[in-house]
């Protein structure tokens, strides 16, 4: 939005000033004028007065003030618009690896079972910049612990389709289509280290990123107040969590982990803006969160 900017007190004294004395030689002049009018009728020439000494003067002081004057108009600055704190980064997603969901598919579900080289060959210019576009994506901040798994698997992504590329414009049919089955288990992959392995878990962990990342460092207690109640519900949702059967064996652990979970948050309910009580609280979920690595 722009901000307009009006001229300072010393600039608002410096116009008035002006002005008063803009109005002075104004009055000079009419004066000077009234010595070569007779009865309302203006002397003979424009020419004559200007060859008064005095009267060119006063004229070139009144052009003077007049240019001072334009310049001591108020401006207009356009400033930035100031900045708006927003926690978009709360949610675990990267639109760049929705976007590669269509090429994927064309190259998986048609081009792949159909032993297609002209779709491969079709498919690869939107693929090849969508690649690129993942590359320059960057994680959310609610999934930066993910940093290292998330690059490794863009790079491996990134060099998958390379080759395909490469394959493609050699005919080389049997080895674009292995490299087309590769690419969709990368892409997979990628997709695996965004999503949650426990969606009640990932759902207390967007509350807790605001008040961790944001709220206890702002010093928002209203914030922080609000934010208890909606970690409560969603704690004892982890309660009633029954593990996926790959994780049959690591139930009980996941238990205490979620009770000792919950401890934590009662400390933060009884001190609210302590920095230890929400840092204990942090660690605890990052206890439960190693259990389902």
């Amino acid at each position: 939005m722009a901000v307009i900017s009006r001229v300072t007190r010393d600039n608002f004294l410096s116009v008035t000033c002006s002005e008063i004395l803009f109005k002075v030689l104004y009055s000079l002049v009419r004066v000077s004028l009234n010595n070569y009018l007779y009865f309302g009728i203006v002397y003979k020439s424009m020419k004559n007065f200007l060859k008064h000494p005095i009267a060119l003067i006063v004229l070139i002081l009144v052009v003077i003030t007049g240019i001072f004057l334009l310049n001591q108009k108020e401006t207009t600055v356009v400033s930035d618009p100031p900045e708006v704190a927003t926690i978009q980064d709360s949610e675990p997603v990267v639109p760049e690896l929705n976007i590669l969901h269509e090429s994927i598919a064309l190259l998986w579900h048609t081009a792949y079972p159909r032993r297609d080289l002209s779709a491969i060959k079709g498919a690869l210019p939107k693929l090849l910049q969508s690649t690129t576009n993942l590359v320059e994506a960057e994680l959310p901040g609610i999934l930066q612990d993910k940093q290292i798994a998330w690059e490794k698997g863009v790079k491996e992504f990134q060099f998958k389709v390379k080759e395909l590329d490469k394959a493609a414009n050699n005919n080389d049919l049997n080895t674009a289509l292995s490299l087309v089955e590769s690419i969709h288990t990368e892409y997979e992959n990628l997709g695996n280290i965004l999503r949650p392995k426990l969606a009640e878990l990932e759902s207390f962990h967007q509350e807790l990123y605001k008040v961790y990342h944001y709220y206890l460092p702002e010093g928002d207690a209203g914030k922080i107040a609000d934010a208890i109640p909606v970690m409560q519900e969603r704690c004892a949702s982890l309660e009633e969590v029954t593990l996926p059967a790959k994780y049959v064996d690591k139930q009980e652990q996941f238990n205490q982990a979620v009770q000792e979970l919950k401890v934590a948050l009662d400390e933060v309910v009884a001190s609210p803006n302590s920095n230890p009580s929400v840092e204990n609280l942090h660690t605890a979920y990052q206890a439960v969160e190693a259990i389902l690595l």
